[in-house]
């Protein structure tokens, strides 16, 4: 695999955010480590995803016991980096030698798909609570309509399960 424009090795913390008001925000993944921060902007569809594959990954490979972070793992330059990006692909990757698990994320605007623009790893714990908190972060929406599913606004919506039709108040007009 190539090499990384950011390595970042074992991010200290990574959380999952959005920003605006429910119909109109922007999602987010923050990462924090020794040697930088990122700010990862996602739709909310990677976010979902991201968080299911995740899932998916722990339950293909029971954790073995908590093992140690290895000292040699550490990432790449010293120098504290600031890298933001709108997210092209994300990829997961698990070593079975360490039990680690990494994220490469691609910048939307490359066109290098052998290089992702940021790498990181963690333990399962950490992408554990990380995938938890992105399912938490994309449920907090708006809600979602029992027949369609499709989200709610304030002033509801025309259902397509329901036939587009939905209850108008209609005012008598003097004829």
């Amino acid at each position: 695999m190539s090499p990384a424009q950011h390595e970042f090795g074992h991010a200290s913390s990574v959380t999952a955010d959005s920003v605006g008001e429910p119909g109109h925000r922007f999602f987010r993944l923050l990462v924090d480590a020794p040697v930088g921060s990122a700010c990862l902007w996602l739709d909310k569809e990677q976010l979902y995803a991201l968080a299911l594959a995740i899932h998916r990954v722990l339950g293909e490979h029971e954790e073995s016991g908590t093992r140690d972070v290895p000292d040699d793992a550490e990432a790449g330059p010293s120098a504290s980096s600031t890298v933001e990006f709108k997210v092209g692909n994300l990829a997961l990757g698990r070593s079975s030698e360490t039990d680690l698990i990494s994220v490469m994320a691609y910048d939307e605007e490359t066109d290098d798909e052998e290089s992702p623009t940021l790498r990181w790893w963690g333990t399962p714990r950490e992408f554990q609570e990380l995938a938890d908190e992105a399912l938490k972060v994309c449920s907090s929406g708006r809600p979602r309509c029992p027949l369609c599913h499709g989200p709610m606004d304030e002033e509801g919506h025309i259902c397509p399960k329901s036939n587009g039709h939905h209850s108008m108040d209609i005012e008598a007009q003097d004829a």
